[in-house]
């Protein structure tokens, strides 16, 4: 029985040597549960302190997002009118290149019409100028040419005064012839006292003619029955051959006075005509 006791105290030790084992790891468990417990609730408060954070941070976030969502509607409302202004301005730049296409167009048109009337101006200028030198040599000619005519004006000149002096002259003469008609008529003379006043009227105009003559030579033509030819332009009258003309004309006219005379029934009526002849003799001789 003594050893059934040992047995059975040994066996209740060492059933309370287990428990105690037991009891130690359970306690062991315990505390590392309570350890993992505390643990475990300050993760616990960590994560509510997380989540409160990360409710205001999504509080905060959606109000960002919200921000965000109006900034961007806002951003897509300017992009939009932006987008509208910027379509019409490519609109109007789209327009303003078609007007200058149309200008630059219109320009190189007008370019080409301008060259084209450039070079047809240039041709006329080489014409004109091909016509300028042809006229510059017939100016050159004409030059000569008025010089020459000039020269035959001066001569000309110079002739028509020595035939206003010979006319001049001979109207001196009509009126002597005039006086001395008067005189033939009034006095009631014979045939000799009218032949000596008329010879000494005749003698009277020749001396007065002769008295400018150059030489008695030159009152005697070459050809007697040559008359006065009227003078042109552009024709050369030499004084000393008007000066002969003149001369022939006043000895042929007191000739025929002299044979006029000879027939004394006729004498008064052939006087007349020929001094009508000798007064349009003098207008011609005028109107050179």
């Amino acid at each position: 029985s003594l050893y059934l006791s040992h047995a059975f105290i040994f066996c209740v030790r060492q059933g309370y040597e287990e428990l105690e084992r037991q009891l130690k790891e359970v306690f062991k468990e315990r505390s590392n549960i309570l350890r993992q417990l505390s643990k475990t609730s300050k993760e616990l408060e960590g994560i509510k302190v997380n989540l409160q954070s990360l409710k205001n941070d999504e509080a905060s976030a959606k109000n960002d997002v919200q921000k965000l969502l109006e900034l961007g509607q806002k951003q897509r409302e300017e992009m939009k009118s932006l987008q509208e202004a910027f379509q019409k301005q490519l609109n109007e730049a789209a327009e303003k290149a078609e007007k200058q296409q149309a200008t630059i167009n219109f320009l190189k048109t007008e370019m080409e019409r301008k060259s084209k009337m450039i070079r047809d101006l240039q041709n006329e200028n080489k014409s004109l100028k091909t016509k300028l030198l042809s006229g510059n040599k017939l100016c050159g000619i004409h030059a000569e040419e008025s010089k020459k005519i000039q020269a035959q004006l001066k001569e000309l000149r110079y002739g028509k005064k020595d035939l206003i002096f010979k006319a001049q002259q001979l109207t001196d003469l009509e009126q002597k012839l005039a006086v001395a008609k008067d005189e033939l008529e009034k006095a009631a003379l014979d045939k000799e006292s009218q032949l000596k006043a008329l010879k000494e009227t005749v003698q009277l105009c020749l001396s007065s003619v002769l008295h400018n003559q150059p030489s008695a030579r030159n009152l005697i033509p070459a050809k007697p029955a040559e008359k006065l030819t009227p003078v042109g332009k552009g024709s050369k009258v030499p004084f000393q051959v008007t000066s002969t003309k003149v001369g022939f004309l006043s000895c042929s006219f007191f000739k025929h006075l002299w044979k006029e005379y000879s027939s004394h029934a006729s004498w008064e009526g052939q006087i007349r005509n020929k001094h009508g002849g000798k007064k349009k003799k003098r207008v011609t001789k005028r109107n050179y």
